[in-house]
């Protein structure tokens, strides 16, 4: 099934999700420590792939506003985003919005 763009989309990991564009596949949750700021940082790690080129994209709140992570992939540019939608607000711990850029 193919997803949309700029909609709520679930997602668990190992699962392709196929947008009319490229897929994206959630590969995992990693932690990494920081000698500043203790609690560390977060990573939601996602592979992507569109016209047989692929790389992996990470996703953080980081310490401050929650906000997209760009992807340049394929000559096009796309946001995902995770907690937190620009457009539809909060997000459950499973959702995830991809909007393409002009």
């Amino acid at each position: 099934m193919t997803q949309g763009y700029g909609s709520k989309v679930s997602y668990v990991e190992g699962e392709l999700l196929s947008f009319p564009d490229l897929s994206l596949t959630f590969i995992g949750q990693r932690h990494i420590p920081h000698a500043i700021y203790k609690p560390g940082f977060k990573y939601w790690d996602f592979e992507v792939s569109c016209n047989n080129e692929n790389q992996v994209v990470s996703w953080t709140a980081g310490t401050g506003e929650i906000t997209g992570t760009l992807i340049d992939i394929a000559g096009k540019r796309f946001k995902l985003e995770l907690m937190l939608s620009d457009s539809l607000g909060q997000l459950a711990n499973n959702e995830l919005v991809l909007s393409e850029l002009a």
